[in-house]
Parts: structure tokens; C-alpha cells; sequence
């Protein structure tokens, strides 16, 4: 019985955490502010979490960490990324499928005052992915951390802009313009 109440415990201050981020931003948010939205005690958010940074460090940890699980199952070739097997168009996917099914999460926290620090994050997701599946990251053809962010930076710009115009393109589209993102040179995407 406790079990089921603390996890609904949880999922309402999580459920406040996103209206307060959407509403005032993770600055100016309070723990006041997320026990009454939340419609608990300040009691029960203490059993939970040491203060609103331990929440958004444990929430946002949770999210990644489902990114991260896809990445790392992803059985693409691991001899170049550019090939359509590098996180694999099935692996992106669900990735995309995941960050649906997070959208008022995701939403939240890319119009938010949070949204550096989790572009950011998301970045060290798929470059700690590359990692594990054995990239090249320590001599790539263009210097460090400039490599990185060109190839990860961007991917995660991708899927910031998408989530932040409401998820206007289709997931078939988003997948498309990834995949086109990977196979085309910088030079050659705004041409004609």
C-alpha cells in the first residue's frame, strides 16, 4: 500500500513540476508553489526529494535514462555513422516514440529556463551512446569538443526545435529529416 502511495505521490508532483515549469519556470518555482499544485503536504514532498533541484535532477535523469536504454540496445554498424545503421532508423524511432509519449514533460522542460541544461543532456546522451558502441571520439577529422557538437549538438537541435513547435511534423518526417541531417553534407543542405 505505501508503494502505490508514494508512486502516486510522485506522479502528482511531477505532474506539478510540469505546470509550474510551463507556467512560472524552474527558477522561480517553489516548493510551496509545487505542494499546492500538487494538492499534498510539504511532508510528503520532503519523503521524495531533498528540494526542487533533487526533483528536476531525478526527473530529468529518468527521462535520459529511457533515451540512453534505446541507444545502447541499438545493434547498428559500429564501423561508421553515417551509414543508415548508426542509431538506426528503428532506434530513432523509438526514441521519438518515447519523447511522444513524454511530450508535456519534454515540452516543459525545452520552454524553460531548464532548456540549456537539457539540450546539453542531450548531447551527453547520444554522445556517451557513441561511446559504448565504440565511435571514434578521441581523433574524429575535426578538433574537439567541435567534432561532438556538430555531430550530437545538432541531432539534439533537431529534436529540441520539433518538441518545441508542438511536435508539428509527423514522426515519419522528424525520422526523415534525421536521417537526411546524417547522410548530407553541411554544404549541400541548403542547396537547391
Amino acid at each position: 500500500m505505501g508503494t502505490i502511495r508514494k508512486t502516486a505521490s510522485k506522479e502528482k508532483i511531477k505532474q506539478a513540476f510540469i505546470v509550474l515549469l510551463e507556467t512560472e519556470g524552474f527558477q522561480k518555482m517553489t516548493i510551496s508553489s509545487l505542494v499546492k499544485q500538487a494538492g499534498i503536504n510539504r511532508r510528503t514532498f520532503y519523503l521524495n526529494y531533498l528540494d526542487k533541484d533533487d526533483l528536476a535532477q531525478q526527473l530529468i535523469n529518468d527521462f535520459f535514462t529511457g533515451i540512453a536504454a534505446i541507444l545502447k540496445q541499438d545493434n547498428g554498424d559500429r564501423n561508421d555513422w553515417f551509414s543508415p545503421a548508426w542509431f538506426s532508423p528503428a532506434a530513432i524511432s523509438q526514441i521519438i516514440e518515447y519523447v511522444q509519449s513524454n511530450f508535456a514533460f519534454a515540452h516543459a522542460l525545452l520552454n524553460s529556463d531548464l532548456k540549456g541544461q537539457v539540450k546539453e543532456r542531450l548531447s551527453q546522451t547520444l554522445a556517451q551512446a557513441f561511446i559504448h558502441q565504440h565511435a571514434n571520439l578521441q581523433q574524429p577529422k575535426i578538433k574537439q569538443p567541435y567534432a561532438s557538437e556538430i555531430v550530437f549538438g545538432g541531432i539534439a537541435s533537431l529534436f529540441t526545435l520539433w518538441i518545441q513547435r508542438d511536435m508539428q511534423e509527423s514522426p515519419a518526417t522528424l525520422l526523415q529529416i534525421i536521417e537526411a541531417y546524417r547522410a548530407t553534407p553541411p554544404q549541400q543542405i541548403l542547396r537547391t
